[in-house]
């Protein structure tokens, strides 16, 4: 079988190697031929994922019969977008037990998308409750506020005609933050 592999990480402080290196012995133990690699370093829950538009290109166009995941979360994180994936290419997970070719591997895929859309929610509800708690002791949550120097420097330049980029670049803070503090 021919397949593109699909790695995903959510930051770019996580590492992709360890996936690709899990793939490529499941291929070769498989006797599978790698036709292409596809990245991303963006969260499972964005669908707009430029990699996996790829890999779902190649194999429409016959490049390849499947895409080649460690875990169906490498894929997506919603329940209707692993559908709407499966419904249009072939997955096979190397962690997992399932192929979406079979009827009982699309049983386990429903199965396995459920969990992987609650484990998603369960994270974002941990998630909130920390920014609440944090919020109860008194701590201030975002981008620190940006020091009165910094302030009467940006109304310097923009006295001075500069453009907020410019503005920005003089006093090493972004457009936003000090559109946000000159209001």
């Amino acid at each position: 079988m021919r397949v593109v592999t699909y790695v995903r990480v959510s930051t770019r402080s996580q590492d992709l190697e360890p996936q690709r290196l899990r793939l490529a012995d499941y291929a070769a133990q498989r006797g599978w031929e790698i036709v292409a690699e596809r990245s991303d370093v963006a969260s499972g829950g964005n669908d707009q994922r430029p990699g996996l538009k790829e890999a779902e290109a190649l194999i429409h166009s016959g490049g390849a019969e499947a895409l080649l995941v460690v875990r169906l979360d490498r894929a997506a994180r919603s329940v209707s977008h692993l559908a709407k994936l499966a419904e249009r290419v072939a997955i096979v997970a190397s962690d997992q037990p399932f192929d979406t070719t079979t009827a009982a591997g699309r049983m386990m895929f429903g199965m396995l998308s459920v969990i992987a859309a609650f484990e998603r929610d369960l994270l974002r509800e941990r998630t909130l409750d920390g920014l609440n708690a944090a919020r109860a002791r008194g701590s201030r949550l975002g981008r620190p506020k940006l020091a009165p120097a910094v302030i009467e420097r940006a109304r310097f330049f923009r006295a001075s005609g500069a453009s907020w980029r410019a503005t920005a670049e003089g006093c090493s803070a972004s457009v936003s933050a000090l559109r946000r503090a000159l209001a």
